[in-house]
């Protein structure tokens, strides 16, 4: 895609059959790349300056989207339609490729690239999805466009479509440091996933033997009914978390929990409901990011805005809230809170 996107000039997307994004590129050396990946985000229908469907044997295997404002010349048309088809045989081949791995049905195959790998894990049946023929094509078609998450020499799909769950072996770069490679913990790829699927992926700790793989798949799908169990889980769960979701939930389960969170909150659950969910989301953003400047960053405002609702916070409850014990007891109600 990196290629294609720099031959072209211009940002570009690969989409699924559905119309998912499944990778986009935006080359760097040009500066409005970026605001058109933004917009078709944003927008995917209306940012595509032109969407080229890639050829398959059964219809069509997704679409090469060429983004950006700048209106598309007939040179430029003539090369996509010859790179559309380009593309769809080196995925097709790609795909042979992954169908034979498949086949060979050898549990200690694993992708070349690594070690180290990480296991992904996911729900692939939800509840009531039943096993009629159609349920079984949706699901095999989803695992067909997983596949296209990352390459094959990094990504190996386990299972089939009448398993219970989505176990992917992602190979990851080891380094760290400005040499990293640009997904080190498997993060960005578990992500993509997530937002795929719209359901909650656990990640593995990485591993360097083959005979370690059926381990670190018990431990993500641990790490996955952890998360899966909190009030609002995290898109992506990792498995060194697995003992915070695990006291989170225990938190969520104390008798008399919630009464206690509502009498320390409550000097801040008062007045207009704008003004409540304004000192909440504050507060909320402080506990989580830590400071002034990233807790500003994360409400898309000024620092100073926020620095002024913390004063009139404390103020108005007394709080100091520098204070490690109350910022503790604080964290703990709101996570009790969720809705308040």
């Amino acid at each position: 895609m990196g290629a294609i996107a720099t031959f072209l000039g211009r940002a570009v997307a690969l989409e699924g059959r559905r119309g998912d994004a499944l990778a986009v590129h935006a080359p760097p050396e040009l500066p409005e790349a970026a605001a058109a990946v933004a917009r078709y985000h944003a927008r995917p229908r209306q940012a595509v300056a032109l969407r080229v469907p890639l050829p398959a044997p059964g219809g069509r295997a997704g679409s090469l989207a060429l983004l950006g404002e700048r209106p598309v010349g007939e040179l430029e048309r003539a090369s996509v339609g010859r790179i559309a088809g380009l593309l769809a045989l080196e995925l097709s081949r790609d795909e042979a490729v992954r169908r034979a791995m498949d086949q060979a049905r050898r549990s200690e195959t694993l992708p070349p690239a690594g070690p180290p790998w990480v296991v992904l894990l996911a729900r692939q049946r939800v509840a009531g999805e039943g096993d009629a023929a159609g349920a079984r094509e949706r699901r095999d078609a989803i695992r067909h466009e997983l596949r296209l998450l990352a390459p094959a020499r990094r990504l190996a799909l386990r299972g089939d479509a009448d398993s219970l769950e989505i176990r992917v072996v992602l190979a990851v770069d080891p380094a760290t440091g400005p040499a990293a490679g640009p997904d080190p913990e498997g993060l960005v790829v578990a992500d993509r996933l997530a937002t795929f699927l719209d359901r909650p992926v656990a990640i593995s700790r990485p591993f360097s033997a083959a005979a370690e793989r059926p381990a670190a798949e018990a431990e993500a799908r641990s790490t996955l009914e952890g998360a899966e169990a909190l009030p609002e889980p995290p898109p992506v769960a990792r498995a060194a978390l697995l003992p915070v979701y695990r006291l989170l939930v225990a938190v969520h389960n104390l008798p008399d929990g919630e009464r206690a969170a509502g009498a320390l909150l409550a000097p801040l659950l008062g007045g207009r409901a704008d003004v409540r969910r304004e000192r909440l989301a504050t507060l909320r953003a402080l506990l989580d990011h830590g400071s002034v400047n990233e807790a500003a960053a994360a409400l898309g405002v000024h620092h100073n805005t926020v620095a002024y609702r913390l004063r009139r916070i404390e103020t108005a409850t007394g709080w100091r809230l520098s204070e490690p014990d109350l910022r503790l007891a604080l964290a703990v109600a709101l996570r009790l809170m969720q809705d308040a």
